[in-house]
C-alpha cells in the first residue's frame, strides 16, 4: 500500500522514491474490533425482521398445498361381465318367464341378400324359435354389427322370426350387481315385447 506524503516544494516534477511496504493488521485489538463489528452488524440486521431479535428455529412443519388438477390413484379400467355370469343371469330370466333354452345350439341364419351363415347361440328354444347370444370378444368375428342388425330386424318382424336377442359385452366399475340388473332388464324387455305381440 502506498503512503501519501505532502511535498512542500520541488523544482522538477518527479515521482516520489523510497521503500514502501504494506502493513498487516495483526494487532489483537484490530481483529477483536472487526469481529465485534460483524456481531453488532448481524444483530442490527436481525432486529429489522418482524418480531425483532434473532428468529428461533421453526417448530412447525410447513405443508405444501397439493398441485392443481386431479390427484389420487389413476382410474381403473372397467370390469367385464363374463360369459358364464351373463348366461346364468339371462337363463334365470327365461326360466322365470316359463321358457327353457338349450345351450350352445348351432344355428344357420340367412341375412337378407346373403348366403346363410353358421352361428352358435348361447341359448335357443327350437319350438318357439327364440334364443339369445351374449357377445364376447371371441364372438365378435361371427356376430358382427351387420349380423346383429339383421337379427334385430328379424326379431322385430312378425313373419316367423327367428327371435334372437344379441347382447353386447357388459362392463361395470366396482359393483357388478348393477350390470346384472341391466342385463336382466334387457332380456325381460325382450320377452315382454314378444309376449305383447303374441309370439309367446
Amino acid at each position: 500500500m502506498l503512503r501519501i506524503e505532502q511535498i512542500k516544494s520541488y523544482k522538477i516534477p518527479r515521482y516520489p522514491h523510497g521503500l514502501y511496504y504494506e502493513r498487516s493488521c495483526t494487532h489483537p485489538w484490530k481483529v477483536t474490533g472487526s469481529v465485534a463489528s460483524l456481531a453488532v452488524l448481524a444483530l442490527l440486521v436481525s432486529s429489522c425482521k418482524p418480531g425483532g431479535g434473532i428468529e428461533p428455529p421453526p417448530t412447525t412443519v410447513v405443508v405444501e398445498p397439493p398441485p392443481s388438477g386431479v390427484v389420487g390413484p389413476p382410474p381403473m379400467p372397467p370390469e367385464l361381465v363374463t360369459e358364464r355370469e351373463a348366461r346364468t343371469v339371462i337363463n334365470e330370466v327365461f326360466v322365470k318367464n316359463g321358457i327353457n333354452l338349450e345351450e350352445d345350439v348351432p344355428f344357420s341364419f340367412s341375412p337378407s341378400d346373403q348366403n346363410p351363415i353358421s352361428l352358435e347361440l348361447d341359448g335357443f328354444n327350437k319350438d318357439l324359435n327364440i334364443g339369445y347370444e351374449y357377445i364376447t370378444y371371441e364372438d365378435a368375428t361371427t356376430f358382427t354389427q351387420e349380423v346383429v342388425t339383421e337379427l334385430d330386424e328379424a326379431s322385430a318382424s312378425d313373419v316367423g322370426g327367428p327371435y334372437i336377442k344379441a347382447v353386447g359385452p357388459q362392463h361395470y366399475y366396482g359393483d357388478a350387481q348393477q350390470a346384472y340388473e341391466e342385463l336382466e332388464n334387457t332380456i325381460q324387455d325382450f320377452i315382454e315385447n314378444l309376449r305383447s305381440r303374441g309370439i309367446i
